[in-house]
Order: structure tokens, then C-alpha cells, then sequence
């Protein structure tokens, strides 16, 4: 759930990172994405977290709850606008624009989980790591979730194995 998705946080963004979180609601772990990226240079900053997300009303929200914090309204499967929201935001707030894409990338897809929900997380995944390069990418999906529980790497299965036949 949403407090197993914010612990990761420590853990994966660094201060100076460049984070977008798709699917940001009303901003909450925004606001902690964005915290964790940040550090004060001057009255530069150098990290940031962008918060996007498809319902207007939404970010209107977001965006009179944290006003700090640059939200939009966007369509995550549309990259190339992601990229250019990046553009937007690092021109006005950020001094290091080398690179293209983004550090990190935290997204809450649990409103891709009907009967095609899987195919469609796996799919979105790969279109955002393609497009965006970044060194990470956070999920929060009930279905992708249930997939992982039920994978094993086949190095755990033959570590058994072998020391199966040594016994």
C-alpha cells in the first residue's frame, strides 16, 4: 500500500534527483518525494520532485495544498510530454540540466488493475524506462504486486538444488 510505497523513499531518491510521480492524487508523497530531493543552494534548488496526474480537479487541489511543488495535469503514456514538463520545471527552479530524463520515477498504477491490468502496468513500465532512463522506478500496483509474489529467481532454485545434492 501507500506506506510500503513511501518507505522506499530513503532509500532511492538522493538529494539533487530529478523525481516525477505519476499518478500523485492530491500530493502527499509528492510533497515527501520533492523533501527528499531538495536541498537549498542558495535560493537555488537543485532536486525536485514533479507530481502528475490525469484528473484537473486533482492537481487544482495539489497544487492550492502545496503551491511549491510543481503538478500537472498529464497523461503519463504521452513520454515526450513528461519530458518536456521537465524542461518546464528545471528552466524556472533547477541549475543542473544535463540530463534528459529523470532519476527516478515513483508511480501509482493501482487504477490499471482490471482484466488487462497487468499486461497494461508491464507495458507502461517498459514505455516509462525507455523514454525516461531512470535509475529507478517505484510502483505501487495491487496486480503487479500479486506477479512478484508469485516469481522466483531460478539462482534461489538451483543454490537449492546444489545444496540439495551435496547433502
Amino acid at each position: 500500500g501507500v506506506d510500503e510505497y513511501r518507505r522506499t523513499i530513503p532509500y532511492t531518491v538522493e538529494v539533487g534527483d530529478s523525481v516525477l510521480e505519476v499518478g500523485c492524487h492530491f500530493g502527499r508523497t509528492t510533497r515527501i518525494l520533492n523533501d527528499a530531493a531538495r536541498s537549498e543552494d542558495g535560493d537555488k534548488q537543485s532536486g525536485y520532485c514533479i507530481g502528475i496526474d490525469i484528473g484537473p480537479k486533482i492537481i487544482a487541489s495539489a497544487k492550492k495544498q502545496y503551491p511549491d511543488i510543481p503538478f500537472a495535469v498529464g497523461n503519463a503514456w504521452r513520454t515526450l510530454d513528461l519530458l518536456k514538463l521537465k524542461k518546464e520545471v528545471t528552466n524556472d527552479n533547477v541549475k543542473d540540466r544535463s540530463s534528459l530524463g529523470y532519476d527516478i520515477v515513483y508511480a501509482d498504477i493501482g487504477g490499471l488493475s482490471g482484466s488487462d491490468g497487468l499486461l497494461e502496468s508491464l507495458s507502461f513500465l517498459d514505455a516509462l524506462a525507455n523514454a525516461l532512463e531512470p535509475r529507478f522506478i517505484v510502483i505501487k500496483s495491487m496486480c503487479m504486486k500479486r506477479l512478484s509474489s508469485r516469481l522466483r529467481a531460478f539462482s534461489d532454485v538451483w543454490a537449492t538444488i546444489q545444496k540439495d545434492e551435496k547433502a
